[in-house]
This record gives structure tokens, C-alpha cells and sequence, in this order.
């Protein structure tokens, strides 16, 4: 689940939207109460959707914040009326579907499913990226089978999501119907004059549209505008900073699209995150897709993102069992689909390994399989599966097929992870269900005259490992990244390598490590440059299901963009690994500047050093087992924002819960831990000064007498008196802030909580 939505400014037009419900005849039948799950109504019981537009909810990935067994999210969105999402609980839940791409929405019906009928009230929220905004909010009765209608114009629309917040019974529905058209603006629209241009160089868009540019404008964090050096140069401000490119080619952040470079950094010669992270930027990735994580590889990318130092965007896919087959349970349950923390952390899918020992052992039983991957397809989930045997992609094929039931995978996008052998019915059932194949396009380069690849094509044949020329033919989707062995050396994590060029070197000439020349089989089997770029930028996106966000170099897209010494598609391929990767920027944030490049750097906007004052706060995260003063801080807080909760110290179930509540309250990621969504929450608009009183003042009184020391005139009585105004002026000005003897969210706060003493 993304963050939850804030109000856009726009949202005063939702007082201008049509508002009509639709009962159905008299003469139907009553529908049944939605608390008897196993109940259907008559079909003439609730109207249809009214034709005249395609439905663009339709078999759209869905989700929710609960749902009945026999009722999940995906009925919402499946076109039957007579069969319902179910949350099973009273308000406040919440549907959330997602597009699949931007779209500029006219119109939205729901067909509600209701007993007894009442009074209810609901909230629309959409957009296209890691926030949303208010769209529509309504109040009024509506009954079983009601059919309840808005329409206006909302533009740039990808997930939306349908909040209700009053009702007399368990919040569900039968229907969700949305229509409209591919947006014209981009997923997003960025505004105001742009903050930086790059002009004068050659921009490989990777938009079928417009594949060569000459500019890029960046406000924020989002791409203005796209186009020749006269349309974008025109848009400059007197404070737009003007980079010029001087030929150099520009690209979209190049994407890994099957990574272990964070949670196995050590294995790869790393000493820490930080290092792992900066070696990514430095090779121009701006993305990395890790698979296989479990709950503490997890809990270290949850807490470097909510502290501010994951400025790479990471896709996690969680481990549902080990490399060696053993189940992990139901961890994951704990996530949702999509949700992040901080700006670059986002829960993408499960890792699924269906096999051992190079393909020749399975760890499903086959309906074992389709019944896993068809539950969590109705919850929502992503799902990516390991195969390197033809035995082991039949397993796949037929556990996923009956599931599509022919059609798309546009909606689930389940993932093949290495997909090394493919038969000839198997390449065709591949492109018919358009599953994707993640490649590593270099791989048998890389590692032949290795025992595992010479029993792979002994047993497989060589027409069948690593096809990926005849998959590119068949039109088979597919996404790339660098191979990552079990074991490395230095040849392994040199750029050559690991990097975006020295995949698209690898995958281009099947030369392995060492100079190693391919055999011709090999060779016959390899991909083309122009063929490879795309797999590491709009087809990783496509892979995550983040098309609409990233991938290519389109206006409202994240400004994620890349800056080459040369053009990859201008050299000849042995001139690949003689590029550098002058400039990495990441949301309009320039996380990596080559040395002496600083010329292309310099004003473009940058991470504020750690060693000033507005460096951002590196807030803790606390959880379940946390204790201290910042936790009784943290109870502090939450009593004040209305929680019944016992200041004692002790994160345990009961505070658990109180987070839980809070962060539902605020529209947070509800996950229980307190990082850097949450801390902000609890202090924002919490200004305490002499004459305040209360819990807020308490939980600042705790962190300077018991966290920082300030024991000899301050005492924990909730008073903001001149003791405490006294000791609030001497902490600020020991930490380099404004001394003004006020607790508030901009400086004081933060500081309290995120400084370490």
C-alpha cells in the first residue's frame, strides 16, 4: 500500500460533481444481507454498470485493508455485479485498485453491497505516484445494489482508492466500475517553472512516440516537460539553473531488475549499506529490484528508508521459502501489496523458488502451487517465480494458466526469475499468457565452462537455454539485469560486469569473464543493444508495475535520469565499457556526481550535507520490543493525539495498537512501526512553548532530561515553564538551532527525537 492520500486544493471541485443514485426496480427481489457471505442476489436484483465506455477497473489489480475468505478484492473489479469484496469488518476500511497506468478519469461507479441499509460515508482518493489527492467524498443513504455515481474530470489517474468511513454494516462491493481515457499529461502533473534544464545533448527517451530529445525540464521531483532545445529552453525562469549537455547523452534511470545487491552486499565485497548503495548510483542505477528478502533484510531496508538513507528506490519481493525450500510462513501477511516507507522503499511482490539443484528438484505439488498463487493474486500480491529447468517452468505454466483462464497478465504480471530453459511449447505458452521473463541477457557468457551450465545444457539441449533472441521474437516480455552468482570475485563486481553498459556488453557479445570468447550457440542466442537498453529502464518499470511512474522520460514522470559520456547506441559495442556514468539524479536530486563533472552537477538540486542543519532527520524506528525515553516520548505523543495508553517505556502490543490507530488516522502506512512517515505525523502542528501543558510537553521534558541529560532544572510535570523554556533554548543552541525556546515541528522536534547524544 502507497501512503495514504492527502487533499489536493482541487478537491473544491468535488462540490461541482454529479451525485446520482440508482435503485434498483421494486420489483426485484430485497437483496440478502452482505453479512451472510455465502448468499447471492438475484441478478435482477442490482443493475449493471451502464455501457457506452470500457471499464478500466476491470481485472485490475486490487487490494484492501481486509477482506472475507470467499470475498476478496479482486470480486470488486471481476464485472459481476452478484459478487462482492467483503471486508468483513466495520469502517474504516479501504479498496485500492490499481490501473495499471494513468488515466484521465470522467467518470466513477460503484454498486454497493449493503444490509441493513443507512446512512455512509466514502472518500475517493487517486493519483499516479507515491501520493494521492482527495478527488470525491460523499454522504448519504444507499442500500443494497445501489448504484452511486460521481463524474468531473480528474486527470492523471493510476490507483485510486475507494475509503469508507461510516456505515451500518461490514464495508464491501459489488461493484467498481471507472471510466476514461490514457492520460494526455503524463502520470503526473508537474508545475510551476522548472527548477533545473539539461539542453544540448541527445536524450534516448525510451517513448516509442519521441525516442530522440534534446532537453529535459525537472520540477521537483517530476520530468515538465520532454522536447527540442527552443521548447524547453522557452520554459526557463529566472531562477531555473540551465545545465548544458554539450552532446552528452541523457537517459532514464537504468533499473536492476533482478537484484541482490543490498541484503547480500557483504558477499559482494561491500562494508555496509551506505557503500552497497553508492556503488549502484555510481553505475547508474537508479533502481534496484531485490528479490528475495526476508524479515531482517527487511527490517534494515525499512529502517535506512524511513532514516533517510536509501536514496536508490528499492523494490523488495518477500521470501515466501528459502533457497532450500523451506517455508518461511505467512510473514509477508504483515505488508501489503505495494507499500512503502519513506520516498524509495515500496514492498513489490513474493519471491517464489519452485526449484533446487539446477531445475531436477520441485518444492510444489502442482495444485499446491496454483492454489498459493491464486490466493494471493486475490490479495493483490505480485508474484515472481524462480525457474532454470523446463521442469520447472511447466510447473509454472500450469499452475498460472488456468488462473489468466486466457487472459491478460497485464493485471497479476506474474515474473519467470531467470527463465535459463524453455522449450518450443513452453516459449509459446509463455507469449500467449504474456508472463515475463527476467533475464540476465549475459549469463551463459559469463559463467560457461561452469559445471551448473554444462548440466543445464546437457540435459536442456542448447536450442533450449537462454533463448532470449527467439522469446524477443516471439514477444515475450522481459526485463534484465547483471547475473549474480553464489560466489564473486573482483571480475564479478567490476563494472564490466555488474553495471547497465556491462550488461548491455554481455548480453550483446556472450564474452564471459576474462575475455572468454562464446561459443556460437551463444551467440545465435544474444540480444542487440538497442534491444537490451529497454529491458533495464520502461521494461523494468513494467515488471514492478511501475510504468506509469518511471522507466522512460516522459512529462510527470519521476526524475530519475541518468547522464553518459557517450551514446550507447552511437559506439561500437566494444566501446560500452569506455562510458562513464557522469551524473546519477534520483527524484530531481542529484545522489551521484563523477569527479569532474561537478559542471553538469552543479545547481542541479542535491542532498543537503548530513553536517548542516537542514540535513534531514534521521528518525529512529521503533517497534515491538523498542524501550527508552523516546519510546516513552513516542506514548507521550500518541496520548496527546488521543490514545489510552500507559507511558511506562515498553513498546509492546498495547502501543503497537495505538500506532496502528494513529497511523490509520492520519492516512499512514499501517504497519506499527514508527519511522520517518510517522514521527513526523505525531509532531506536526504540535507547537509547545511557555504556558503549554500536557502530554506533548511531557514527552519533550523526557527526551531532554532522560535522552540528552539536561537533569538539573527540569522535572516531568507537563508544565512548559521557564525551567523548561530555559532548557529547550540551551538544547537548541547546542545543536546549532534557532534559539527561541519553542518545541515545533520544523527544527526542535526533529532534532529531539532524530539526534543521537
Amino acid at each position: 500500500m502507497r501512503p495514504r492520500p492527502v487533499a489536493h486544493p482541487n478537491a473544491l471541485l468535488a462540490a461541482a460533481l454529479l451525485l446520482s443514485a440508482c435503485r434498483s426496480a421494486a420489483s426485484s427481489p430485497p437483496a440478502p444481507a452482505v453479512l451472510a457471505p455465502t448468499v447471492r442476489p438475484a441478478p435482477s436484483a442490482v443493475p449493471a454498470v451502464s455501457e457506452g465506455s470500457d471499464n478500466l477497473a476491470l481485472g485490475r489489480a486490487a487490494s484492501a485493508s481486509a477482506s472475507l475468505a470467499d470475498q476478496q478484492p479482486s470480486n470488486a473489479v471481476d464485472g459481476d455485479p452478484e459478487t462482492v469484496w467483503n471486508s468483513g469488518g466495520g469502517p474504516t476500511q479501504w479498496i485500492e485498485i490499481d490501473l495499471g497506468a494513468a488515466f484521465d478519469l470522467d467518470r466513477i461507479v460503484l454498486t454497493a453491497a449493503q444490509s441493513p441499509g443507512g446512512v455512509t460515508s466514502h472518500r475517493v482518493y487517486g493519483g499516479a505516484g507515491a501520493s494521492d489527492h482527495l478527488l470525491h467524498e460523499f454522504r448519504g443513504p444507499t442500500d443494497d445494489g445501489q448504484q452511486v455515481e460521481a463524474s468531473s474530470s480528474w486527470p492523471a489517474v493510476r490507483y485510486l482508492r475507494f475509503e469508507t468511513t461510516e456505515s451500518p454494516s461490514w464495508v464491501a462491493w459489488r461493484e467498481i466500475a471507472v471510466f476514461g481515457s490514457p492520460a494526455t499529461g503524463g502520470p503526473v502533473a508537474a508545475s510551476g517553472p522548472p527548477d533545473v534544464i539539461f539542453h544540448n545533448g541527445n536524450l534516448l527517451t525510451m517513448e516509442e512516440d519521441r525516442p530522440i530529445a534534446e532537453a529535459i525540464a525537472v520540477a521537483g521531483d517530476r520530468i515538465l516537460t520532454v522536447g527540442s532545445d527552443a521548447e524547453v529552453l522557452a520554459l526557463a525562469a529566472a531562477n531555473t539553473v540551465v545545465v548544458d549537455l554539450q552532446g552528452r547523452t541523457l537517459t532514464p534511470g537504468f533499473i536492476n531488475g533482478h537484484s541482490h545487491h543490498i541484503p547480500q552486499r557483504f558477499k559482494w565485497g561491500f562494508d555496509g549499506l551506505d557503500q552497497a548503495v553508492r556503488s549502484a548510483l555510481e553505475q547508474g542505477w537508479t533502481g534496484l529490484t531485490e528479490l528475495a528478502v526476508d524479515q531482517a533484510e527487511l527490517d534494515e531496508l525499512i529502517e535506512a528508508a524511513e532514516g533517510g538513507r536509501l536514496p536508490v528506490r528499492v523494490n523488495a519481493y518477500l521470501l515466501v521459502k528459502t533457497f532450500e525450500g523451506e517455508s518461511l510462513g505467512e510473514w509477508f501477511n504483515a505488508y501489503r501489496p505495494g507499500q512503502t516507507f519513506g520516498t524509495t522503499l515500496r514492498i513489490a511482490g513474493l519471491k517464489v523458488f519452485t526449484d533446487f539443484d539446477n531445475g531436477t528438484v520441485l518444492y510444489w505439488e502442482p495444485a499446491e502451487l496454483e492454489a498459493f498463487l491464486r490466493e494471493r493474486s486475490e490479495e493483490g500480491w505480485q508474484v515472481t517465480l524462480k525457474s532454470v529447468s523446463t521442469l520447472s517452468l511447466e510447473l509454472v505454466l500450469d499452475a498460472v494458466e488456468p488462473i489468466l483462464q486466457g487472459g491478460s497478465n497485464a493485471g497479476p504480471r506474474y515474473r519467470v526469475e531467470h527463465a535459463l530453459a524453455v522449450n518450443d511449447a513452453q516459449l509459446g505458452r509463455l507469449a500467449q499468457m504474456g508472463l515475463i521473463a527476467s533475464i540476465q541477457p549475459g549469463i551463459v557468457g559469463v559463467i560457461s565452462g561452469e559445471a551448473d551450465l554444462s548440466e543445464i545444457v546437457a540435459r536442456e539441449g542448447t536450442p533450449a537455454v537462454a533463448r532470449w533472441r527467439d522469446m524477443a521474437d516471439a514477444g515475450v516480455p522481459m526485463v534484465g539485469s547483471p547475473y549474480n552468482p553464489d560466489g564473486v570475485n573482483d571480475e564479478y563486481t567490476s563494472p564490466s560486469h555488474v553495471s547497465p553498459l556491462g550488461v548491455a556488453y554481455r548480453g550483446a557479445t556472450q564474452i564471459g569473464l576474462g575475455g572468454r570468447a562464446p561459443e556460437a550457440w551463444m551467440v545465435q542466442h544474444a540480444l542487440s543493444v538497442e534491444e537490451i537498453l529497454p529491458l533495464l529502464t520502461i521494461d523494468a518499470a513494467y515488471a514492478t508495475i511501475e510504468e506509469g511512474e518511471r522507466g522512460s522520460l516522459a512529462p510527470g514522470k519521476l526524475a530519475d535520469v541518468v547522464i553518459l559520456s557517450q551514446n550507447p547506441l552511437a559506439v561500437p559495442v566494444d566501446g560500452l565499457l569506455d562510458i562513464d556514468t557522469l551524473m546519477t539524479m534520483v527524484g530531481g536530486e542529484v545522489a551521484w556526481c563523477a569527479p569532474g563533472a561537478e559542471a553538469l552537477c552543479s545547481g542541479a538540486a542535491s542532498p543537503p550535507s548530513p553536517a548542516t542543519a537542514s540535513a534531514p532527520p534521521r528518525w529512529p524506528v521503533l517497534g515491538v520490543g523498542s524501550e527508552g525515553p523516546e519510546v516513552i516520548a513516542l506514548q507521550f505523543l500518541l496520548r496527546h493525539h488521543g490514545q489510552d495508553i500507559p507511558a511506562d517505556g515498553l513498546f509492546g502490543p498495547a502501543t503497537e495498537q495505538a500506532v496502528k490507530a494513529f497511523q490509520s488516522q492520519r492516512g499512514l502506512g499501517v504497519d506499527g512501526l514508527v519511522g520517518g512517515q510517522t514521527w513526523p505525523a505525531l509532531v506536526q502542528g504540535v507547537v509547545q512553548q511557555f504556558g503549554s501543558s500536557g502530554d506533548a510537553v511531557r514527552a519533550a521534558q523526557v527526551l531532554l532530561l532522560d535522552k540528552f541529560g539536561y537533569a538539573d532544572i527540569i522535572v516531568i510535570d507537563g508544565l512548559f515553564g521557564r525551567g523548561t523554556e530555559a532548557v529547550v533554548k540551551t538544547f537548541q543552541a547546542d545543536h546549532g538551532l534557532t534559539s527561541d525556546g519553542i518545541v515545533g515541528s520544523s527544527q526542535t522536534w526533529p532534532a529531539l527525537i532524530s539526534i543521537q547524544p
